[in-house]
């Protein structure tokens, strides 16, 4: 069943507009033909009508998954962000569905059955944005250099990781950047 939304959703270029719900609802129906065969003794056999109500869980949408991304920011650093030639975001939704379904059946003489399902509900979605790239990469190594002045091996240790994952997958490779992080991991190392 195809769900159709009601509204267009769009998001202003705001703090509250970014730190907000919104909430389209949705709606979408499908119905489907088919023989009805018989029991034993005469009675048809037909699927049953009924109601059902599903919620589903918060779902993060990523349009291109297994990437590395930073932390997620907040709204002011998004707008913040968002107006430096540095920027390098990534927007992700997290969104949550809550339906509710009917299904009905209806038998003509023919021995022909119809059964229709219908969907309504609400989507709600909230706009997410994560570092990326390099400013991602600068983000990791600094906090693994604070976790590393404080004695926070293990972790400073795994933000080294998570700052040379996404400083790797870039083109042209920040040597630099690349070469501190390896430097504070074998610090690291050698502490440990």
């Amino acid at each position: 069943i195809r769900l159709g939304k009601k509204a267009k959703l769009s998001v202003e270029r705001s703090i509250e507009a970014l730190s907000d719900q919104h909430v389209v609802d949705v709606e979408g129906a499908q119905e489907c033909e088919f023989r009805v065969s018989s029991r034993s003794d005469g009675s048809l056999r037909l699927p049953k009508p009924g109601h059902s109500h599903f919620d589903l869980l918060e779902a993060t949408s990523d349009p291109r998954p297994g990437r590395p991304l930073g932390r997620e920011v907040t709204p002011n650093e998004t707008l913040a962000l968002a107006s430096t030639e540095l920027a390098s975001l990534e927007a992700l939704c997290v969104a949550k569905l809550a339906v509710n379904l009917t299904a009905s059946v209806t038998v003509n003489a023919a021995s022909q059955a119809i059964l229709k399902v219908d969907v309504t509900g609400r989507a709600s979605v909230r706009p997410v944005f994560h570092l990326s790239g390099l400013l991602a990469s600068i983000d990791y190594y600094k906090a693994a250099r604070e976790c590393f002045l404080k004695g926070s091996l293990d972790e400073a240790l795994l933000c080294s990781e998570r700052a040379l994952a996404t400083a790797a997958v870039l083109e042209p490779r920040p040597q630099k950047e690349i070469g501190d992080i390896l430097n504070l991991m074998g610090a690291t190392h050698l502490q440990r």
